[in-house]
């Protein structure tokens, strides 16, 4: 279940564990279509794999988010070595990706793991790879100001929440903010605006939820969305207007 963390008129739904399942499914997901990823990942849980304490029965994950889902390598390694950090500081590790670990024991060997550092490709350091991202703003077409001072304060503020929640789940650590994230503050800090209606807009909503994805909702003379940048907006099933 979602923790969503209500202030006033404003709802956050932040980085639980939850959301790292999602995570994981997210590279699970990659790594069966990608076998060096799939190697990889490998390799990075068996230098954890002490934190694996108990053995899952594995299922392969049925309906993984496709918001969030991974378009290459080098984007599944930096979010795998993110996830690993997090799995080390909050002495949590995702019931998926230990699992999968097990079903792979006998197809990989544990060889594969010496030498290996963590987000490290001979020849390319992928952690000093920075990408465009942008803070996504979706807001109903009910929404009621007019006033583009007052929309875009308004806007601002959602953003600023939505980049603070994730700032307290690093703990005020800017090296453990999620990738996308991270790119985000680190580069140009741009926002894209969307409009949807109000129906389209609490599906949206709806299925950011059911997918655990960091969000945040605010609700007052109309509806405006922000969305973590780790979401591909172009894989929201919903028709949005872009907004110039």
């Amino acid at each position: 279940m979602v923790l969503v963390k209500k202030y006033t008129l404003i709802e956050k739904v932040d980085l639980q564990t939850d959301y790292l399942e999602s995570i994981s499914l997210s590279l699970i997901e990659f790594a069966e279509k990608n076998t060096d990823f799939s190697k990889y990942l490998f390799s990075l849980l068996t230098l954890t794999r002490e934190s694996i304490f108990q053995v899952f029965d594995y299922n392969p994950p049925s309906n993984p988010s496709k918001l969030i889902a991974l378009e290459d390598y080098s984007s599944a390694v930096r979010r795998a070595d993110w996830l690993f950090v997090e799995i080390k500081e909050r002495r949590i590790f995702p019931n998926t990706l230990a699992s999968w670990y097990i079903s792979k024991e006998k197809e990989f060997p544990k060889a594969i793991v010496i030498g290996i550092k963590i987000g490290i490709i001979p020849g390319l350091t992928l952690g000093n790879i920075r990408r465009r991202k942008s803070i996504n703003i979706i807001f109903d077409s009910n929404f009621k100001t007019k006033d583009k001072i007052e929309f875009a304060k308004k806007s601002s503020k959602a953003v600023l929440s939505l980049f603070e929640s994730n700032l307290n789940d690093a703990e005020g650590n800017l090296k453990r903010l999620e990738p996308e994230i991270s790119d985000w503050f680190f580069g140009e800090k741009e926002i894209d605006f969307y409009k949807a209606d109000t129906a389209s807009f609490e599906k949206i909503c709806k299925e950011l939820e059911q997918d655990n994805i960091p969000h945040v909702v605010q609700r007052e003379n109309g509806n405006i969305l922000a969305i973590s940048p780790a979401v591909n907006i172009s894989n929201i099933s919903i028709p949005l207007l872009a907004l110039e």
